[in-house]
């Protein structure tokens, strides 16, 4: 048997080795590093990001009427991927480069959020205290209640009626406004 017959089969197999490793370190590197796109839920957004560094959640009415189902809009940022992901209803909309940042974000998931919140419950899942600005207030609706804007230490929140209707966090450095 020549020499190169005897070096063909272990050629063929270190190649067959490598696409094998190729193909593995893609697969992982696509599950480990995948991309979001619009469309995608959130859970999907969580294993692929994890958890926002801070958000902004809001509730708006679905058309001009002051009556009717509101629709819950978010966006959530991830200055370590620099990305931010938006949502209408718990869908990806659109997914946006963000600029990288050094602050220091508490963990909040802002899937423990609902419109039927009251500011108490909001206060209970942020797990620390908020106070009313008394400067700023919603004006009192039909019934007569009106809303009220409450700071925490690593949030901002809007409740009207009672029912929470705005919600950002951020990190050390203050509200960024949902730039």
């Amino acid at each position: 048997m020549s020499a190169r017959r005897a070096i063909t089969p272990i050629v063929v197999s270190v190649v067959a080795g490598v696409v094998i490793v190729a193909a593995s370190v893609l697969l992982i590197g696509s599950w480990l590093f995948g991309s979001v796109e619009p469309g995608d839920s959130q859970e999907r957004v969580v294993e692929v990001f994890g958890p926002p560094a801070y958000f902004v959640l809001e509730y708006l009415a679905q058309d001009d009427a002051e009556e009717g189902p509101l629709i819950r809009v978010e966006s959530w940022y991830y200055p370590e991927h620099e990305q931010v992901v938006h949502f209408i209803a718990g869908s990806a909309l659109a997914v946006e480069p963000l600029e990288p940042d050094d602050g220091v974000y508490p963990y909040v998931d802002p899937r423990l959020f609902d419109f039927e919140m009251s500011a108490e419950q909001v206060v209970d899942a942020l797990g620390e205290p908020a106070e009313q600005i008394d400067d700023v207030l919603f004006p009192a609706g039909e019934d007569g209640a009106g809303g009220a804007v409450y700071l925490a230490e690593h949030a901002l929140f809007g409740a009207q009626d009672g029912l929470l209707i705005y919600l950002e966090t951020f990190g050390d450095a203050g509200p960024r406004g949902g730039e």
